[in-house]
Parts: C-alpha cells; structure tokens; sequence
C-alpha cells in the first residue's frame, strides 16, 4: 500500500487479520498495525524489494496468536482508532 494520504486503511486491517504480510508507506496511520506481519517503510522502491525478498511466505497462517495482536485486532478496538483519528483531524 503505496498510499500518500491513507490514514487507516480497512484493506491493510484485513489483510493482517488473514495473516498476510502488510507492507505500507510510512504515511499511513501507525494504530493500522495489529500484526507483527506489518511494516511501515518509506517509498523506497529498494527498501521495499529488500523486505519482500525476506518474507517466509511458507508460514501457517491459521495461528492467528502467532503474529496477530487479538485485542487490538477486535472491531471495537478498530472503531476506537477510527474514531481517535478523525478526532485528531477536527482539533
């Protein structure tokens, strides 16, 4: 998610739940991250490379524990930061 302007975007929240790899610009609001699956990088097309060659794409995804933050992952913690955010926006 190469996003310039994102602030929390529900595709990367779904993907960490599904434990899939997450990798977004370093704009993107840091209450996305909810797995240890996720990674915040400038747009560098070459530090992007770099940590994509890296992934262990042969992991089990089924056990969520192993790399998902279960209570920050609920939707009432997800409503909380949406809500935080667009907050933040309106002081």
């Amino acid at each position: 998610m190469p996003s310039r302007f994102e602030g929390l975007p529900m595709s990367a929240l779904e993907a960490q739940v599904n434990g899939l790899y997450t990798l977004v610009s370093n704009n993107i609001s840091k209450e996305t991250k909810c797995s240890s699956k996720f990674y915040s990088l400038n747009f560098n097309v070459k530090d992007w490379k770099q940590l994509i060659e890296k992934f262990d794409y042969k992991q089990d995804r089924k056990d969520l524990s192993y790399f998902l933050d279960v209570d920050k992952a609920t939707s009432s913690n997800m409503s909380n930061c949406f809500k935080s955010i667009y907050l933040r926006r309106l002081e």
